[in-house]
């Protein structure tokens, strides 16, 4: 069965990086049609994510994740490297 959809500008955009990505990784020129059908396969092995998805624009609800906590979230301000690394392995002990 066959039927033509229409698809956004942005969606459509969407669906030629993703045929790309499948060309590079694969090798094999897939079409639209086929990029859009894996596409739907995926999604509907995961219907809990795309359901969140329709619902709030995230696959993904951070209080499933049991390291999640509001409490941890702060904003730092501008970084840099330095700074992310003094934040992940602490402060340079100073010689001398």
């Amino acid at each position: 069965m066959s039927s033509t959809v229409r698809i956004r500008p942005r969606d459509k955009e969407i669906l030629e990086k993703l045929r790309r990505a499948l060309h590079g990784y694969t090798k094999n020129a897939l079409s639209q049609e086929e990029v859009l059908g894996l596409a739907l396969r995926y999604a509907s092995s995961r219907t809990v994510e795309v359901l969140r998805l329709a619902k709030t624009g995230s696959p993904t609800d951070p209080s499933d994740d049991a390291l999640w906590s509001p409490d941890m979230a702060f904003d730092m301000g501008a970084t840099d490297a330095r700074s992310h690394d003094r934040i992940l392995y602490g402060a340079r002990a100073r010689s001398g």
